[in-house]
């Protein structure tokens, strides 16, 4: 707190002078606020998607194991996306825990992140209710591949502006091999969508964690 009782102003994090847009701010305030925004926006969009989940209330007794195994397709979806949206959860958090500084421009990069898993619950409701769409299939695998893509130009602008602590060579190689190879995998489910939709599936939920799962016997091989 300064003399007055305000707040302190926030601090420069270099002493590069010019428009907004180029100004990197390193008060913890507001990297918190970044944080606490973006974690609020996951959990929304996760907590949606159960509004998805939704039998006819005209659904009497004799019909509800019917009306059941019709939702079966929703609850999958809803179960698919939920693993997804919190793979992208976990990994914003490590990416923001290498991130101690920001500006304007990774201010609406993380914005238009969020806008994808946002948007993700309408995707999910439509792949649910049309699982044998080729139109819904790529719907959802284009929202996944369109906030994966943007979440790695956040890693690559704030590696390339200096936003980032100091990190060690084998830090920024591991992120920068989940950042690469996140949407491809994810382009790579999508392009499966006319062929098999099982398969394209299970390489939209598997990808995040057999992606982590060899970055770390990567990390291991090369330590041992």
């Amino acid at each position: 707190m300064s003399a007055t009782g305000e707040d302190p102003p926030e601090q420069l994090a270099s002493t590069e002078t010019g428009p907004l847009a180029i100004r990197r701010f390193a008060d913890r305030s507001g990297m918190d606020r970044i944080e606490f925004f973006s974690d609020a926006v996951f959990a929304i969009a996760m907590t949606l998607l159960v509004v998805t989940l939704v039998l006819p209330v005209s659904v009497l007794p004799p019909s509800f194991d019917e009306a059941m195994r019709g939702l079966s397709n929703g609850l999958f979806a809803f179960a698919l996306s939920f693993v997804v949206i919190g793979q992208f959860w976990i990994a914003h958090h490590r990416l923001f825990r290498l991130i101690r500084r920001y500006d304007l421009a990774l201010l609406w990069l993380n914005l238009l992140h969020l806008l994808g898993i946002c948007f993700l619950p309408f995707p999910t409701e439509l792949l649910g209710r049309y699982f044998g769409s080729a139109g819904a299939g790529f719907l959802y695998g284009a929202t996944l591949t369109a906030t994966s893509l943007i979440g790695a130009a956040i890693w690559f602008y704030a590696r390339g502006r200096r936003l980032t602590g100091p990190l060690d060579h084998d830090v920024q190689r591991a992120t920068t091999l989940r950042a690469t190879a996140t949407p491809i995998g994810f382009a790579v489910g999508t392009a499966f969508v006319p062929i098999s939709m099982g398969l394209a599936v299970a390489i939209w939920g598997l990808l995040l964690p057999v992606t982590r799962a060899a970055v770390t016997a990567v990390a291991r091989a090369k330590t041992s």
